[in-house]
């Protein structure tokens, strides 16, 4: 071997040459920007790489996007028939429905069958109107009771009253002073007579029923009272009793004690006659007769 040659196999060739043997990272910052870089490099490499299933619906997608070409046997055909590039399928009287474009293709993924997913589109569409129409026909059915209950309220509230006013006069016929319930007679005004005396005035007039002004004498009826007596009487009566159940126990008290209907405008002579003549003691049962 000559002297100019290298020998490869000595030891002062191996010295001078560089050390890049792969070792092991040692440093904590450069192990880590080594990780990060792998992992880039593994997602830029699947980016790229595309699944059979992307690339069966992109070809698909290009395909569709073009017209079809002078070499497609079918689109010759149409031209031997007439047909040019940029017209429309269809008669020239329905030109609104004429097709510019052919039907798209729709890629089915589930597991529907044709006509499947328009049923059950159809089938939530009328569960929908019959829950509106329900709620609909609900609201109404209680506007209905509330306007129904609200015209009983105030039919039995006029009854109360009338009811109040026959019960004064009656117990008036038979000297009774004071009502054996301080609401079985009408509401009343505390009056100061000429003497200094304190009387209540009770409103006859079914429209000072409620407290207006009276508008004759003959409305009023009055007895003295007590300027010190307390107002446990007046406070109970201004109580929010049920007009129902006032009217049912009034009328009670005034078919015992006076044989006597309110809605029969008569007073009948003893239980018997009242029991022959009358219906009932209640509205319902004379507006059936």
């Amino acid at each position: 071997m000559s002297g100019d040659e290298d020998d490869y196999m000595s030891a002062n060739f191996l010295a001078e040459s560089e050390d890049l043997r792969p070792g092991l990272v040692h440093s904590r910052t450069t192990k880590r920007r080594f990780e990060a870089e792998k992992k880039h490099h593994e997602a830029n490499k699947m980016s790229r790489t595309k699944s059979t299933k992307q690339l069966m619906e992109d070809t698909r997608t290009e395909a569709l996007s073009k017209p079809l070409g002078e070499e497609n046997k079918g689109f010759n055909l149409l031209k031997m028939m007439g047909f040019k590039p940029g017209m429309t399928l269809g008669k020239a009287a329905s030109a609104g429905s004429s097709l510019k474009e052919p039907i798209p293709i729709v890629v089915r993924t589930n597991r529907g069958g044709l006509g499947q997913e328009a049923e059950a589109r159809e089938r939530i569409e009328a569960r929908l109107k019959t829950t509106s129409e329900a709620e609909c026909n609900r609201m109404a059915e209680k506007f209905r009771n509330d306007k129904r209950s609200k015209a009983l309220s105030r039919q039995a509230e006029a009854d109360l009253r009338k009811s109040q006013r026959a019960c004064y006069n009656l117990d008036v016929v038979k000297d009774v002073s004071e009502p054996e319930q301080p609401w079985f007679w009408p509401p009343t005004k505390a009056k100061v007579d000429a003497d200094g005396d304190v009387r209540n005035v009770v409103c006859l007039d079914e429209d000072v029923a409620d407290g207006d002004v009276v508008s004759s004498d003959d409305a009023l009826r009055t007895w003295k009272t007590n300027p010190d007596e307390s107002d446990e009487d007046e406070e109970e009566e201004e109580e929010d009793v049920d007009p129902f159940e006032r009217l049912r126990i009034l009328t009670e008290h005034l078919r015992q004690h006076h044989h006597y209907c309110i809605w029969c405008a008569i007073r009948f002579d003893d239980d018997e006659d009242m029991a022959t003549n009358c219906p009932g003691p209640t509205r319902e049962d004379h507006d059936d007769e």
